[in-house]
This record gives structure tokens, C-alpha cells and sequence, in this order.
């Protein structure tokens, strides 16, 4: 029986390689329509940017993951670390708090804005499953 998105065990990485599981999300995320997008291309810089200076990282969270729009710096929960799809839909969220840091939005507009790129990503990858750069 499947289990969740992402969560079976071809997931898409080796088991334990958390950089292998960041690359492979930046990688569906880039692949995606949402990532074409004017708001998409902030979003991956970031992400790049965190994961070339070690910003970006897992750890033991309660929640899914947290960033720091001010340090640029994103955790997203450990227990995802086997699963790049959902580990891709919630470094966007975060990410996207990091890439409007000084757009002076209100937090409420921001959470909602955050939760929509994030929402049309999930869907996205649930309709398609994704994409990558070599077909899978």
C-alpha cells in the first residue's frame, strides 16, 4: 500500500546522504512551473545560496522546518531527511520567508503567500510526481 508523497522507498536518494536529499529537492523545485516564476527564482536563490554556505540543514524539529529570514539560514526536521519531496515543499515555504525578508510584508500576508507557493507546489508534485534534470 503507498504511502504518503514521498514517502516510499524510492523517494528518489540513498538513505543518510542529507546532501543528496537537499540537492535532489532544489532540483524538483527548480523542474517545477513554480519555480519559473518571478517569486520561484527568489526562492531558489536562496535555496542555492544556503546550500552552498551550509545555511541549509536538518535537524531535530517539532515542526516541519523553521528559517531565519534575518540569518538566511533554513532547518527543515530530521525526519525527513529520506523523503527530497517533502523535504522540497517545506524548504520552499521557509525559503520563501527568507527571499521577501525585506519585502516589509505583513506576517500575515507573508504566512499566506508562503502556504499558496507552497500549497500549488505539493499539488504539483502529487499530480506529476516531479521532475528531474534526468527524466526521473
Amino acid at each position: 500500500m503507498p504511502g504518503p508523497l514521498g514517502t516510499q522507498p524510492d523517494a528518489g536518494v540513498a538513505r543518510g546522504k542529507p546532501e543528496e536529499t537537499f540537492d535532489t529537492a532544489i532540483e524538483l523545485f527548480e523542474n517545477a512551473p513554480q519555480g519559473t516564476t518571478a517569486i520561484g527564482f527568489r526562492i531558489l536563490g536562496v535555496l542555492r545560496k544556503a546550500r552552498q554556505s551550509g545555511a541549509l540543514s536538518f535537524a531535530p524539529l517539532a515542526e516541519d522546518g523553521i528559517s531565519s529570514p534575518s540569518g538566511g539560514w533554513i532547518k527543515i526536521a530530521d525526519r525527513l531527511q529520506n523523503d527530497p519531496v517533502r523535504t522540497s515543499i517545506w524548504m520552499v515555504h521557509e525559503a520563501y520567508h527568507v527571499a521577501v525578508v525585506n519585502d516589509k510584508m505583513l506576517y500575515v500576508d507573508e504566512e499566506i503567500q508562503s502556504r499558496l507557493i507552497q500549497g500549488e507546489y505539493s499539488i504539483y508534485l502529487e499530480d506529476t510526481g516531479g521532475r528531474l534534470k534526468n527524466g526521473r
